[in-house]
């Protein structure tokens, strides 16, 4: 009975070195709406390269930054830019980049995706193109930047599109 429990905590003690992990904030709607400067739905135009540098430095070589330019369609809370576009500064992977508990970035849809399916009836629906719910701070040149982080960016924004179409349900 002793070997088998020492058995049993010696493959734990092995195990759990291998099994880490990187922690994530719960960010909820309450917090990400009480954190925020800036809530608003928007649709995204265009994403441009830019210059800038992650601010966390464990991804610094492998993160490129982006900004995409949104039209503001409606304000939750805080005062939108007066010219009714935003712009966010967020950050991509460089092509070829693989990262082990790496960070949950962004990226936009500047156009609605296809959907293709069906059982014995097939169907493909072009999605329109979504709005954003983005929850934001302010930041440098005129710009903002996800509530919850440049590192966890993609929980501060949630992707909206009305509801999908009757032929997707038919069997």
């Amino acid at each position: 009975m002793r070997f088998i429990f020492m058995t049993v905590l010696g493959a734990t003690l092995t195990l759990t070195a291998f099994a880490s992990a990187r922690q994530i904030e719960n960010w909820s709607y309450e917090r990400l709406f009480k954190e925020a400067d800036l809530v608003v739905i928007a649709t995204a135009k265009a994403t441009a390269e830019t210059n800038d540098s992650p601010p966390d430095v464990r991804w610094k070589s492998d993160l490129v930054g982006q900004q995409t330019t949104f039209a503001v369609d409606a304000v939750l809370k805080g005062k939108a830019p007066a010219t009714s576009t935003l712009t966010v500064l967020h950050f991509k992977l460089k092509p070829g980049v693989l990262t082990q508990d790496g960070p949950l970035l962004v990226a936009f849809r500047t156009k609605g995706p296809t959907i293709e399916g069906g059982g014995a009836k097939k169907y493909k629906v072009l999605l329109g193109t979504p709005q954003y719910l983005l929850f934001l701070k302010a930041a440098d040149k005129g710009r903002f930047v996800p509530v919850s982080g440049q590192a966890d960016s993609a929980l501060s924004v949630k992707e909206i599109y009305p509801p999908l179409p009757e032929v997707m349900d038919e069997k």
